[in-house]
C-alpha cells in the first residue's frame, strides 16, 4: 500500500467521522 493512500484513507476516516458528529449535532439543534 502507499504511503499518501494511506494518509488520504486515514483522512477521509477522519473526515467522516467530523461529518458525522456534525450531522447528529445539527439533528439535535433541530430537533431542539
Amino acid at each position: 500500500m502507499d504511503r499518501s493512500t494511506n494518509m488520504t484513507a486515514h483522512s477521509k476516516e477522519k473526515n467522516l467521522k467530523i461529518w458525522d458528529q456534525k450531522l447528529k449535532r445539527g439533528k439535535t439543534g433541530i430537533s431542539r
